[in-house]
């Protein structure tokens, strides 16, 4: 069960950033990037979902979504230190 929860956390933490990396690919008009992490990102929902249905256990979808929430943490700090640095080096 432990393995189940680190592998949910995980798979939460890595989603998000999946994502994220999906709408800078798009932003920046890169396709064949764009559509790679599309693939990665619709594997990793199937496999999340396939989960969620057969076990219906509400704890393992609470894990994941602390993880998402973590990797969203994660990702919006990041992209502030690196604007800080860009608008440090413009002054």
């Amino acid at each position: 069960m432990i393995t189940e929860i680190i592998t949910m956390f995980v798979l939460g933490i890595v989603g998000d950033i999946l994502i994220t990396l999906y709408y800078l690919f798009v932003g920046r008009l890169q396709a064949l990037q764009a559509s790679f992490v599309t693939i990665l990102v619709t594997l990793l929902n199937f496999f999340v979902i396939e989960r969620v249905v057969v076990t219906t256990n509400w704890f393992l979808i609470l894990v994941y979504a602390s993880g998402s929430a973590l990797g969203c943490f994660s990702i919006i700090l990041a992209q502030k230190k690196k604007e800080a640095k860009i608008k440090k080096k413009r002054k």
